[in-house]
């Protein structure tokens, strides 16, 4: 089973966290099953400790955004053999017409942006 390199964790208004990852939900539970709203820090969390952990502030009235892009490239010349590509995890938010994406990339490099598709 693939692992990806970071971990979304929530921090809330009220200072409890939510982990994506924790002894309750080893599996894992997914980004729609936290209680977005009240979010005020989102961070990207590496699983190995030689990474850096990212982190967006969201500010009141924002909607908190978390997303993995996966991709695979398709061999036509090697009978249609696809190769995944490294994941990019991205966090940020929206607030009406304005948005911020944090996509970062698992060598720990990062591009900040305000465009969905930038990567």
């Amino acid at each position: 089973m693939h692992k990806d390199v970071y971990t979304w964790h929530i921090i809330h208004c009220d200072d409890t966290e939510t982990p994506e990852f924790d002894d309750a939900r080893p599996d894992g539970r997914g980004f729609a099953e936290a209680d977005i709203a009240t979010a005020k820090i989102l961070l990207l969390l590496p699983r190995e400790q030689c990474r850096r952990a990212h982190v967006v502030h969201i500010p009141p009235g924002a909607v908190p955004i978390f997303f993995r892009r996966r991709t695979v490239t398709i061999n036509l010349n090697n009978d249609g053999e696809a190769t995944p590509e490294p994941t990019v995890h991205c966090i940020g938010w929206r607030r009406g017409e304005k948005a911020v994406y944090l996509f970062v990339f698992d060598d720990d490099s990062s591009v900040l942006s305000t465009d969905l598709q930038a990567v």
